[in-house]
């Protein structure tokens, strides 16, 4: 059975990426500091609440850990753990009615990371889905650094073939969608070594003025009247639209999009949610899962030559 082998990219959005972009700290040895606080066992925990029948919800905590099966100066890989439970019924023979039970389970997901590019690959599971995998290894990295008191922060976001200005109108414009609410979120740009060379060089307005507020992360919400559309042909939809094509001159939308820099979900008027985070995620297939590190490296170096320098 062939195996599907997904991407993901490591974005620095704690305070020192505006540093990083305006050249006064090194991001290479942000990362460098990151690698070194990825240990063996690291765990982190959510709570979540589910739904186990129509009336009946349970709440439970879900663990993620790291196992590092090889770790060199420059790259990791090993397994991300899911320890969570099963609910399956049951017939109580003595009160004759049927009941919930749970079994713990756990499920292992292998990855490999490139650090200092920073993306990784990652195998896709049954019970372990393949967004599900980013928000644990989210979670393993913060956690790693808070317990080697480094003050960082880091998301992982779906790394996908991206939509250049044209194709993200018309995927906006087409189908006779009827969007009730668009919903765009720009995250300040955690570039590549040769786009954050050209950064370093001049930053532009948008990064400049991501700097000065001191902002990570903005929202911008487009809500139409009830049981009507929004006209994504208008001149302010239009506007937004080459505000995230134009984040900076070496970072277009399509650019911007399959880093996870900007983010744009749409909700129709029947309630259908659709994130471009979900179009064209870059995938592998291998046959083994011995060539995942192979594989997933290929892949990664097709996508980003250089690796962070600086």
């Amino acid at each position: 059975m062939s195996i599907t082998i997904y991407f993901g990219k490591v974005n620095l959005v704690s305070s020192q990426i505006g540093d990083a972009l305006f050249n006064s700290i090194s991001l290479r040895n942000i990362l460098s500091e990151l690698l070194n606080a990825l240990r063996d066992n690291t765990s982190y925990t959510y709570t979540t609440t589910k739904q186990i029948n129509i009336n009946e919800t349970v709440t439970e905590d879900i663990e993620y850990s790291l196992s590092i099966k090889e770790k060199t100066d420059t790259d990791l890989q090993g397994y991300l753990h899911k320890k969570s439970y099963l609910y399956y019924k049951d017939f109580d023979k003595q009160t004759k009615e049927i009941i919930s039970k749970k079994i713990e389970n756990t499920e292992s997901s292998e990855f490999y990371y490139d650090v200092f590019r920073e993306m990784i690959g990652y195998q896709r599971t049954l019970r372990f889905g393949y967004k599900e995998f980013l928000y644990g290894f989210e979670g393993i990295l913060n956690t790693a650094c808070t317990n080697a008191n480094l003050d960082y922060k880091f998301t992982v976001n779906q790394y996908t073939e991206g939509l250049d200005i044209n194709d993200l109108r018309n995927e906006l414009i087409s189908n006779n969608q009827q969007i009730q609410t668009l919903k765009i979120k720009y995250q300040i740009p955690n570039p590549n070594f040769d786009t954050l060379r050209k950064i370093h060089l001049n930053p532009e307005e948008t990064i400049k003025n991501f700097r000065s507020a001191n902002l990570a992360t903005k929202y911008v919400t487009y809500q139409s009247f009830t049981n009507s559309a929004l006209n994504i042909s208008s001149e302010i939809i239009e506007q937004e639209l080459q505000n995230i094509d134009n984040m900076h001159s070496s970072i277009n939308a399509k650019e911007a999009l399959k880093n996870g820099y900007v983010e744009v979900e749409t909700t129709n008027i029947y309630g259908v949610k659709k994130s471009s985070t979900d179009t064209k995620p870059i995938v592998k297939h291998i046959n083994n899962i011995l060539e995942l590190k192979d594989a997933a490296s290929i892949v990664i170096l097709n996508n980003i030559r250089n690796s962070i320098e600086i």
